[in-house]
């Protein structure tokens, strides 16, 4: 996030880090980088960092249980797979503690190389090495059979169709109640349904196809891949899961050759139809966040003015997506 929780007092961070990780750092520096977690830099009086995130639990940034069980397996695969950056265990080896009741914390290696951008494209070299790290990380999952098990489904899809239903009543939650009601109404709210339609059908045909789960980073764009000589490492692993692997790889690339060699470095067979379902998907998840965020009292800070941005462009991107046709196409 662009800008520190007001309700997280830092002095109890360091506290926290002191207490459970052993650190003494001797600063504490907020790092505007992300949206979904709130990261610090702390650094100790010898020079050495760390990078520390925080989730706001109240906020629906995590589910306490799936997160640690994300970080646990994340954990597992950094101590076996080179390009994985895992969480760094407290004395006791827990992955996560809790700041109170509303935030959970968990402290990661300082990673070291170059980062992108999400939205930016990687290089052919760049797709294909990283392809090599995600078919790695795909056959491992027997590694860690506690891995949350992620549903294909939305699982905020009744906030779409509740603002597609109260699209005639003024919204009132703060300064982009009343934008983001203008976008969704000026974007037709049947072609929004006929999309959720399309993500149905799609959903239908992956599962008739008997696509197989398999650990998935799920968010492997530039903006959470460092590059050290040509060699990709994958950061921000909380969203990790069991899933089909096209939850990757959509993000990296769809091109059938590139896929190929992915398959060819020990990855397994690529659907287009999943494919297409998880690139949908991730904008439909998108738009379903955003719209829950505006319709609930919030501020007109920096983070909200990308979160407008980031709506505007789910559905643009989304409704762009029905208009290739069913899915078959």
């Amino acid at each position: 996030m662009h800008e520190p929780p007001p309700e997280l007092d830092p002095s109890a961070l360091a506290a926290l880090l002191r207490e459970r990780w052993g650190l003494t750092p001797a600063s504490l520096e907020h790092s505007p980088v992300g949206f979904g977690g709130y990261h610090w830099t702390a650094a100790e009086e010898g020079g050495r960092r760390w990078f520390v995130t925080a989730w706001d639990l109240d906020a629906g940034q995590a589910r306490l249980p799936t997160l640690t069980a994300a970080l646990d397996a994340t954990a597992v695969l950094a101590g076996g797979i080179d390009g994985v950056v895992g969480p760094v265990p407290d004395r006791e080896g827990a992955t996560t503690r809790t700041l109170g009741t509303r935030y959970a914390v968990a402290v990661f290696p300082w990673a070291t190389g170059t980062g992108g951008a999400h939205g930016q494209e990687y290089s052919p070299e760049r797709r294909r090495a990283l392809l090599g790290l995600l078919a790695s990380v795909h056959g491992s999952s027997r590694l860690v059979p506690d891995a949350p098990r992620l549903a294909p489904e939305l699982g905020q899809r009744a906030v779409l169709e509740r603002a597609l239903d109260e699209l005639s009543t003024p919204w009132t939650g703060g300064p982009y109640a009343e934008p983001a009601r203008a976008a969704l109404r000026e974007r037709q709210p049947d072609a929004v349904r006929a999309t959720l339609d399309l993500f149905d059908a799609l959903l239908a045909r992956t599962r008739a196809e008997g696509v197989p789960s398999v650990l998935t980073h799920g968010e492997p764009h530039p903006g959470n891949v460092l590059w050290s000589e040509g060699r990709p490492a994958l950061i921000d692993w909380d969203t990790v899961g069991l899933a089909p692997a096209e939850r990757d790889l959509w993000q990296v690339t769809e091109d059938p050759a590139e896929l190929a060699a992915y398959t060819g470095a020990g990855g397994g067979p690529v659907s287009p139809t999943a494919l297409r379902l998880y690139r949908l998907r991730w904008d439909l998840d998108e738009i379903t966040l955003y719209l829950g965020q505006f319709r609930a009292p919030h501020g007109g800070g920096r983070d909200s003015a990308v979160a407008f941005d980031g709506l505007v462009e789910s559905l643009d991107r989304a409704l762009a997506e029905r208009e290739r046709g069913g899915p078959g196409t």
